[in-house]
């Protein structure tokens, strides 16, 4: 697993999470794979994240960016589960 990231949140509630927009593609060629893109309101005043995580439960990739309580998530990621115990998809 990479992860790299750094967040400023408010101290203060001003927002609630909302999602205002997703929606998710196969993607061509690729059997188990699935890229999302999403648009929400969070309480990150600054949020950039980048994540990698290919051997978990639906892994993937993903992008975060965020300024003034609003992001952009990017994620492309596998529908199988992932089989601890045999070190293999489900």
């Amino acid at each position: 697993m990479i992860y790299l990231g750094i967040a400023i949140r408010s101290p203060f509630r001003l927002v609630s999470f909302r999602n205002y927009w997703s929606r998710w593609w196969r993607v061509p060629g690729l059997k188990h794979k699935n890229f999302e893109l999403e648009f929400v309101r969070t309480e990150n005043l600054l949020h950039l994240s980048f994540d990698i995580n290919p051997w978990t439960d639906h892994g993937g990739s993903s992008l975060m960016l965020g300024v003034l309580f609003h992001e952009i998530n990017i994620n492309l990621y596998d529908t199988r589960h992932w089989d601890r115990d045999h070190s293999s998809w489900k």
